[in-house]
C-alpha cells in the first residue's frame, strides 16, 4: 500500500513488476478542494482494506491499532497505524534483539517429534532477521544460523552428527543440508529401534510357546 497519498516520480531503473508501478502510480486525490476528495476507486479499495484488516485482527492484541479506524472504515489508516506500531523505530530496533535471544535460548533435548518443531522455530527467526534488511539490519550469515542449529541440541545421541559437521566446511555454511543430515539420522535410529522392538517381541514369544508346550508322551494311559 502506498503510503503516499499523491503521486511520486518514477525510480531510475523502472518498476520489478507492473504491480508496483500501479500502486506508486495510480491516481488517488481526485481535488485537492477544499475539501480535498479522493477517486472512488481509492474510497472502495480503502474499504476493502478495511475489510480484510478488521477480520484478521479483531480477536488479537493488534486489534487496538487498528479499531481507530473503524468508525471511518478507512483500511489505509488501519493499515498505517499497524505499520507504525509494528514496524516503529523502537519495535524494530528490538525484533533484531528478541529474534537473537530465541535462537540462542532454543532448545532440543532428543524427541523425535519435536526436531522439525526446533527447525521450523529457528527457521521462523532466521526469516525475522532477514526481513529487517530493507531497515538497516544485515541479515544472519549462513555460519551463524548452523551455529545455532547445533548449540541448541542438547542430546548426545547426535553428537556423532554435530561432530561431521563441525568437520565440514560445506556443511558449517549449509543450514538446510544440516537439518537434513540430523533428520535422516532422526530417522534410521528410530527404524533401527522398531526393529529391535519387534525382534524383541518376537524372541519373546517364542519362547513363551516353548515353555508352555506340554511334552509329547507323558499323558496317562487310562484303561
Amino acid at each position: 500500500m502506498r503510503e503516499d497519498l499523491y503521486i511520486v516520480s518514477d525510480p531510475p531503473g523502472g518498476y520489478a513488476t507492473r504491480q508496483l508501478e500501479l500502486i506508486a502510480r495510480v491516481p488517488i486525490i481526485l481535488s485537492f478542494g477544499p475539501p480535498q476528495t479522493y477517486t472512488q476507486t481509492f474510497l472502495d479499495d480503502r474499504a476493502k482494506v478495511w475489510e480484510l484488516l478488521s477480520a484478521l485482527t479483531r480477536d488479537l492484541e493488534c486489534w487496538s491499532y487498528v479499531s481507530p479506524a473503524q468508525k471511518s472504515r478507512d483500511g489505509s489508516a488501519a493499515f498505517l497505524n499497524l505499520k507504525m506500531h509494528d514496524l516503529g523505530v523502537n519495535h524494530v530496533d528490538n525484533m533484531p534483539t528478541m529474534a537473537e535471544k530465541k535462537l540462542q535460548t532454543s532448545v532440543y533435548s532428543g524427541e523425535t517429534r519435536n526436531f522439525e518443531k526446533y527447525v521450523q522455530f529457528q527457521v521462523d527467526q532466521h526469516a525475522i532477521l532477514n526481513n529487517l534488511r530493507e531497515h538497516g539490519y544485515a541479515v544472519i550469515d549462513r555460519r551463524t544460523m548452523v551455529r545455532h542449529l547445533l548449540a541448541g541440541i542438547k542430546t548426545t545421541a547426535l553428537d556423532h552428527v554435530k561432530t561431521r559437521i563441525l568437520s565440514d566446511l560445506f556443511l558449517r555454511e549449509n543450514f538446510s543440508a544440516c537439518v537434513n543430515l540430523f533428520q535422516d539420522f532422526i530417522t534410521q535410529k528410530e527404524a533401527d529401534c522398531t526393529s529391535i522392538t519387534i525382534a524383541a517381541v518376537s524372541q519373546g514369544q517364542v519362547h513363551q510357546d516353548v515353555v508352555g508346550a506340554k511334552p509329547k508322551g507323558t499323558g496317562k494311559l487310562h484303561t
